[in-house]
C-alpha cells in the first residue's frame, strides 16, 4: 500500500451534507521535552470535527497546508474532546 499512497490524506469536505466547516480547536498547548514535541488541545463538544490533521513545517516560513507531504498525523476524533 505504501507504493500506492506515498502521502497521507484526509476525507474532503462534503458540501452536499452541509456547508458548515468545523470550528477551530481551543486551548492549544505545545511542549518540548528531550527533543520530543507534545501537542494537546480541546475541542468544543458542539463541534462536528471527525478528524484532526497535524502538520509539520521546517524553518520560520509559513507552511503550505495544501501540500500533503507536510501532514505528519491524522487523528480520529474522540468522544471526550481532549487529545
Amino acid at each position: 500500500m505504501k507504493k500506492l499512497y506515498r502521502t497521507k490524506a484526509f476525507v474532503p469536505n462534503m458540501p452536499w451534507i452541509d456547508n458548515r466547516s468545523p470550528k477551530k480547536v481551543c486551548y492549544l498547548k505545545v511542549s518540548v521535552l528531550k527533543n520530543k514535541v507534545s501537542i494537546k488541545w480541546q475541542d468544543s463538544l458542539s463541534n462536528e470535527s471527525m478528524y484532526y490533521i497535524v502538520y509539520r513545517f521546517n524553518g520560520n516560513k509559513i507552511g503550505n497546508i495544501n501540500d500533503p507531504n507536510n501532514i505528519i498525523a491524522i487523528i480520529k476524533e474522540k468522544r471526550d474532546k481532549e487529545r
